[in-house]
């Protein structure tokens, strides 16, 4: 963005010492110092502002008629030159900057589409998320009070069975654990009993 910003700038700059010396080039018969000095001020820094192809020959054939007016040379060819290299480095000049500008938006259009897409992916999968999360949640501690229910109806065979391996399948080995005991205690208390 920078980079075509810059080049843009650049087109512009060209367009606006264009216009100067055509403007000077025109008033040449009012105060002959004056658009001299102008005009030559504008070409300088034309000449330090090439950006496009053919810009700099054109840029250069205006500088060598330029001299020669400066000479005294006014002839007609030669001011009818020095407009024809303005008109090609403000043709050049303005169709770069068509052209820049096409390109622009259809990167900023392809940038646009992909920012969508990319949206769109991770509202789907905050979406689905929001939804599976609690579910992972609450679905081993649903089965834990189940469990612990069951022990507290005496029902000491009962198993929970979680097979992640995080925290909550290590807590389910451990209420297991508990159970075998408890199961284990149980029968022994019973057959004493018996």
């Amino acid at each position: 963005k920078n980079d075509a910003k810059m080049v843009l700038e650049d087109n512009y700059e060209s367009l606006n010492y264009c216009h100067i010396m055509q403007r000077q080039l025109d008033s040449f018969n009012i105060d002959r110092t004056d658009a001299l000095q102008n005009f030559d001020s504008a070409l300088q820094k034309q000449e330090n502002n090439i950006t496009e192809p053919g810009e700099y020959e054109a840029t250069a054939a205006l500088r060598a008629d330029f001299d020669k007016l400066k000479k005294g040379d006014t002839s007609t060819p030669i001011v009818r030159d020095m407009h024809k290299q303005l008109h090609f480095i403000l043709t050049a000049n303005m169709n770069a900057i068509e052209r820049k500008n096409s390109r622009t938006e259809v990167k900023a259009n392809n940038a646009l589409t992909y920012i969508s897409l990319i949206a769109g992916v991770i509202f789907l999968v905050a979406f689905t998320f929001s939804f599976n999360f609690p579910t992972v949640l609450t679905g081993p501690i649903h089965d834990l009070t189940e469990g612990i229910q069951e022990i507290s109806r005496k029902n000491y065979s009962y198993r929970i069975h979680i097979k992640n391996k995080d925290e909550f399948g290590q807590m389910a080995d451990s209420f297991n654990t508990m159970a075998e005991r408890l199961e284990y205690f149980e029968s022994s208390n019973l057959n004493r009993l018996m």
